[in-house]
């Protein structure tokens, strides 16, 4: 088997490419020079792209530096990113997708949850047919499930949240564009009160409910068949 450590050329940009079909993904990224797998079984080689590739078999934990971009692709596993990693694109079929601090993420899960906690002005983007989605704090979104729930606890950009059964719910920091639909479900975004936005509604039977004095800082959008819209203030 390969040395399991790779040592990344000074100033250079690292990406980190894993592929496994199953188990727990745990990637670390810290203040560090290198790339080591510390549990797991692991191949690892390097292209001549200076793309590190680690082909995994079953559950695996590897630290890599800060700002590293993580490429992840899974049949059915875990995924955990912690610390500050560049930009994050995870695809698991079935698995929960959890990342603490990224660039950019695009994340994608067939059935499972995916939350991030912080994402930077790359912008996220997540998919699910089935699973919760979540943010903590990021610019731009993009959020798509069939069946679960959406939350926004801060968002510093415009943001699109689309599913057909679920609750949309969303916090901006500012005059952002924002758009929400559910075919099943409510929509509840939330602006500064200071924000005065050019709001437009779409419901078959469902409470509507404006709170901001109209204007046009920003555009919004929202819509069901079932349930109710509400745009309101801070």
């Amino acid at each position: 088997m390969p040395d399991p450590t790779v040592t990344i050329p000074r100033g250079g940009r690292v990406r980190l490419r894993i592929n496994s079909r199953s188990g727990r993904i745990l990637v670390t990224a810290e203040e560090r020079g290198d790339i080591v797998v510390e549990r797991g079984d692991a191949r690892v080689s390097t292209g001549e792209d200076g793309q590190v590739l680690l082909e995994a078999h079953g559950a695996v934990e590897v630290r890599c530096p800060e700002g590293t971009d993580i490429l992840c692709g899974a049949i059915s596993s875990r995924v955990e990113v912690r610390g500050r990693a560049g930009s994050v694109s995870v695809s698991t079929a079935s698995g929960h997708i959890e990342v603490e601090e990224a660039f950019a993420a695009d994340l994608r899960s067939i059935s499972g949850s995916i939350e991030i906690k912080r994402c930077g002005e790359g912008g996220c983007r997540m998919s699910s047919k089935s699973g919760r989605l979540s943010a903590e704090r990021t610019m731009k979104a993009e959020l798509s499930t069939v069946s679960g729930r959406m939350e926004i606890a801060e968002a510093a950009g415009p943001i699109r949240l689309k599913t057909v059964s679920g609750n949309i719910e969303a916090r901006l920091s500012g005059a952002f564009d924002a758009s929400a639909s559910t075919i099943s479900g409510g929509v509840t975004l939330t602006f500064p009160a200071a924000v005065h936005p050019r709001t437009r509604f779409r419901t078959m039977s469902g409470r509507q409910r404006l709170d901001l004095a109209p204007g046009q800082d920003c555009e919004v959008n929202v819509s069901t068949l079932s349930g109710k819209l509400e745009v309101v203030g801070a």
